[in-house]
């Protein structure tokens, strides 16, 4: 691996294993210099366009870098957009979560209300049948020695009333009767005047002997008429004696206050009544209202 050679009159030894060089006079030693002999005329158009691909690729880097920060940009602002949303949604999901709290409690106090008022309108509707016991005679003598049912007088009886109103009034173009299709109920009076009742009912039942000793066709009885099934699912507590054709019906006044403390009076009727002299009831509300003055 050692080779022996003259350069400009020096032997030198050449140690190829080591790549080391001994001048053999001095005897000094030193790495084995390598000079790369180099072509200019291809060396140089090589490294020409070595150097312009060179700036070529940096000019693509540079690109390829405006365009990585522009992105990086745009994702630093939409993650910052996100996270934004995302405190958000947090802050919804919190108000969220306290708004259905209170609705749960809102659902149960209404719910504890509504039992109240099932409460409430069962003592009521006890009450009414009460009332209609003694009015249908079941406790003749006794007078009224239990409350009437004026605590509640109630919403369900107030829109028990108006959708009666409302349904029986007649309906059509420009007619005067429209405006009972839109009537509101303000409040509801119950009225019970012993003395009265006790001279209707003594009528009633001499009237039902009469009806009764008389053959079925001769008695005009009406008892299947939409109106009196309207008014008895509004009113289920009340009752009436289809054995004497008994109804209940609409009556128009400007002198309810007379009616309630005397009853009704023919005496006082208009002789200019479309059927002469006498008290009129309708089964239409419309009918009745036409008669009703206007508060």
């Amino acid at each position: 691996d050692e080779l022996a050679m003259n350069i400009v009159g020096v032997q030198y030894s050449i140690d190829f294993t080591s790549m080391m060089q001994t001048n053999k006079k001095t005897g000094k030693r030193r790495p084995i210099r390598r000079v790369w002999l180099v072509d200019n005329d291809v060396t140089v158009p090589l490294l020409a366009n070595a150097a312009k691909d060179l700036r070529a690729e940096m000019a693509r880097m540079r690109v390829d870098h405006d365009e990585l920060h522009a992105k990086h940009v745009v994702t630093q602002q939409s993650l910052e957009e996100h996270l934004e949303i995302e405190q958000t949604l947090k802050k919804t999901l919190v108000d969220k979560q306290d708004m259905a709290q209170k609705l749960q409690a809102d659902v149960c106090r209404y719910e504890q209300e509504l039992v109240a008022l099932g409460q409430c309108k069962q003592t009521v509707d006890n009450q009414r049948s009460l009332m209609e016991a003694w009015r249908q005679g079941s406790w003749a003598g006794a007078g009224l020695q239990f409350p009437l049912p004026m605590s509640l007088a109630d919403d369900t009886l107030k829109h028990a009333v108006e959708h009666i109103l409302r349904q029986t009034a007649h309906q059509g173009h420009l007619s005067i009767c429209n405006a009972m299709g839109q009537v509101q109920v303000q409040g509801v009076q119950h009225v019970c005047n012993t003395r009265l009742w006790t001279q209707y009912a003594n009528c009633k039942g001499c009237l039902k002997q009469e009806l009764a000793s008389m053959p079925p066709n001769a008695t005009g009885m009406c008892h299947d008429d939409w109106t009196q099934q309207l008014i008895s699912d509004a009113f289920p507590w009340l009752r009436t004696d289809k054995g004497c054709n008994e109804m209940l019906l609409f009556h128009g006044t400007r002198h309810a206050q007379q009616i309630v403390n005397y009853g009704f009076d023919e005496r006082l009727a208009n002789e200019s009544g479309l059927y002469g002299w006498g008290i009129y009831f309708a089964k239409q509300s419309c009918k009745a209202f036409q008669y009703c003055a206007r508060d």
